[in-house]
């Protein structure tokens, strides 16, 4: 009987010792295997913030896309235009648009600085004032021809007229009257020469472009300012 009773513990025990592990696996298996409502709402909260992402980032590179494609359209419309410009007007290339650009720039400069620039006016001088002639040279002022007697020449750029008694005033407003409607204001000029001689107001004032100087460098600024008025 006390055998009996050994065996049976034994026997219960080590049932006891094989079976409890077993049971305490399953359950430790089972608890992890099934998920609590909490974290699937956060699985899920998850899954729909990666779906947001991916979609923002889908439609950011289509808007790039897009943008691209636009400026890459609108590069090659304006390149085209500027084609067909330049082969409308006999151009074959950029250099050469560049090239008439340039000349165009250039001519109209030319003709601007004609206007304004004294060194490029016509500037008529007696012969008898070498040394008027010889200080407008000084000056720079290179476009500069010698004359006899006031005709028909005279009636483009600037005049040096001596005035040096009565008898020369009288040939310049003979000179006036006779080529009166030749003479433009704006494209001409009259600078009445006198070094100890008072020229008569009436002579003066007989053409309006006109100014008198009494020495040689006072010839050049008499030139400075009525060449301001010839704009033609």
């Amino acid at each position: 009987m006390k055998r009996l009773t050994i065996l049976f513990t034994l026997t219960l025990g080590i049932l006891i010792l094989f079976f409890t592990p077993i049971r305490t696996s399953a359950a430790q298996s089972g608890f992890a295997q099934t998920p609590t409502p909490t974290s699937d709402l956060r699985i899920e909260s998850l899954k729909l913030e990666i779906e947001s992402m991916r979609s923002e980032v889908d439609d950011s590179l289509r808007d790039y896309n897009w943008m691209m494609e636009s400026t890459v359209l609108k590069i090659s419309t304006i390149a085209l235009a500027i084609g067909l410009i330049a082969g409308f007007i006999g151009i074959k290339t950029y250099r050469e648009v560049d090239e008439k650009i340039k000349e165009r720039i250039t001519n109209t400069l030319e003709k601007e600085l004609y206007r304004v620039d004294p060194t490029m006016k016509k500037i008529f001088v007696p012969s008898s004032l070498p040394e008027v002639n010889e200080r407008l040279n000084l000056s720079h002022l290179r476009n500069i021809h010698v004359y006899e007697d006031l005709s028909k020449q005279n009636c483009d750029g600037i005049t040096v007229v001596q005035i040096a008694e009565k008898s020369h005033e009288a040939q310049f407003l003979t000179f006036i009257e006779e080529y009166r409607k030749d003479l433009n204001p704006e494209r001409v000029a009259f600078i009445l020469y006198a070094t100890g001689y008072r020229v008569d107001d009436k002579t003066i004032t007989a053409f309006a472009n006109t100014a008198v100087a009494n020495m040689p460098v006072t010839v050049v600024s008499a030139i400075l300012a009525v060449s301001r008025g010839i704009t033609q």
